[in-house]
């Protein structure tokens, strides 16, 4: 699906911290662009991620199970 470009916005959730630092430089290395958001990210830099995924600046983003308490992606 990635290769072939057939998405606009993707949310992938992983198991760990360290598997999503991991998946997140694969795919930039190929040239996608994706980022990665944990409760590690200072609230500051979580939201310019979310802000930067809502305006489609960011196609890809991975995430924890922080994502799945309440942030609005919207």
């Amino acid at each position: 699906m990635l290769e072939e470009n057939c998405y606009d916005k993707i949310v992938v959730f992983v198991y760990s911290k360290v598997n999503g630092n991991e998946l997140n430089k694969k795919l930039c290395k190929n040239g996608i662009n994706s980022a990665f958001i944990s409760s590690d990210l200072s609230k500051s830099k979580r939201n310019k991620i979310l802000s930067a995924f809502r305006l489609g600046q960011i196609n890809v983003l991975i995430s924890t199970s922080l994502l799945s308490q309440g942030v609005n992606l919207g």
